[in-house]
């Protein structure tokens, strides 16, 4: 799966750490700063964020106070729900979450300085919603099966991991032949 991490260029201990844990369960981090330039930024985070199952956020002060960031982050969060994709902020601890995040997201205070802290709640995030193709095939079989409907069963994975109807039979297609 692949994991939209928006946040702060001034994270990046932080990012490194939580693109790791995500690195090292198989699935794909994307950091816009390792692919954009300047040039078109919105167009290609929009490309980024469509083709991500989930956005990750990392909501820390440096987000919160710098408008520029903050109202990208914002926006980030925003067009992730748009497009339909699960999006989930972790909020540090010391700060109040803005009524967007409030009324929008799932959201988790994290204490950012702990390493050991950031590593144990990543990890209970990607068990909670990163799944391996294998995994998502198998449950779509089941609901399958459970749903009597095909088409019902689609729906249901779509909503829940944030696939594009394109992604889901890729992945459909791919397993179905390697299983």
């Amino acid at each position: 799966m692949k994991v939209f991490i928006s946040h702060s260029r001034q994270d990046d201990k932080i990012v490194k750490i939580v693109e790791t844990e995500i690195k090292d369960k198989g699935h794909t981090p994307y950091l816009a700063e390792k692919a954009i330039s300047s040039e078109r930024m919105e167009e290609k985070l929009a490309s980024n964020i469509s083709a991500s199952n989930i956005v990750l956020v990392l909501w820390t002060n440096n987000v919160a106070r710098r408008r520029e960031t903050r109202d990208m982050v914002l926006w980030e969060i925003i067009l992730g729900k748009h497009l339909g994709r699960k999006v989930i902020v972790f909020l540090d601890e010391k700060l109040k979450a803005s009524p967007v995040i409030e009324q929008l997201v799932v959201y988790n205070p994290l204490n950012f300085k702990n390493k050991t802290e950031i590593k144990k709640v990543v990890r209970g995030f990607i068990s909670q919603n990163l799944k391996t193709d294998e995994d998502i095939y198998n449950e779509f079989l089941e609901l399958t099966n459970k749903l009597g409907s095909t088409i019902n069963a689609v729906n249901e994975i779509m909503k829940k991991y944030g696939y594009s109807e394109d992604q889901l039979a890729k992945l459909i297609t791919t397993m179905a032949t390697i299983i």
